[in-house]
């Protein structure tokens, strides 16, 4: 009896058991392979990437420009305003306590004055007629030193008092007191390149003036 028993015991021990081992581990990778494709087809099925910074962008969001941004159509440039022209030949323009009128313009001497006195040019002799009025209430002095020419090229030219001196009849007319109400008329000299044309004159009351320009036209 008991070798019998213990006969079946050993079929169980040598059949039936390794046979359920067998099917426990196959159970076993059945239901791992189902959750594995649960997992992949969650994933799947529509869930948005992270982003940077964990934000998800919106939908239907668009990165193009805003159309607000684009200047509009319609949008004129700002207009510029003309210069103020500038006084001429036989206007009068006023700087500080004198007020001046060019009356003429003279080119291409090379020598004034005359004898003893004759004074030549370097280049060629621009003589500027001018009235010279003081519109003050005090005397003010006049100096051919303070005024300026310029050419077309921005080029400046000081006066030349030597010439100045000889081509004004009286001779003071480099440095003259003017009272009051008075006026003189007084030719500035300036001594300029021979092909040199000069288009403006800058007239001062006084060295320190800022000066008052006149186109030679």
């Amino acid at each position: 009896m008991r070798a019998a028993t213990w006969g079946i015991w050993t079929w169980v021990a040598v059949t039936v058991v390794p046979v359920f081992l067998v099917l426990l581990c196959c159970v076993g990778c059945f239901g791992a392979g189902i959750l594995g494709s649960a997992d992949t087809e969650g994933t799947a099925g529509g869930e948005s990437t992270p982003v940077a910074g964990g934000r998800t962008p919106s939908p239907g969001a668009s990165s193009a420009p805003s159309r607000d941004a684009t200047p509009s159509a319609s949008a004129k440039p700002a207009e510029k305003k003309p210069e103020p022209k500038l006084p001429g030949i036989g206007d009068k323009a006023r700087d500080g306590k004198f007020e001046f009128v060019v009356k003429s313009v003279e080119c291409g001497r090379t020598t004034v004055g005359s004898g003893f006195l004759e004074e030549k040019a370097q280049g060629q002799f621009c003589l500027v007629s001018l009235r010279v009025e003081n519109i003050g209430k005090e005397p003010r002095s006049f100096s051919d030193s303070s005024q300026k020419a310029y050419a077309a090229d921005g080029s400046e030219y000081s006066s030349d008092s030597g010439a100045g001196l000889v081509a004004n009849q009286d001779g003071f007319v480099i440095y003259e007191e003017i009272n009051p109400g008075n006026k003189i008329n007084a030719v500035v000299v300036f001594d300029v390149p021979k092909k040199v044309k000069l288009t403006k004159v800058k007239l001062h009351d006084s060295f320190w003036s800022g000066g008052v320009t006149v186109e030679l036209k």
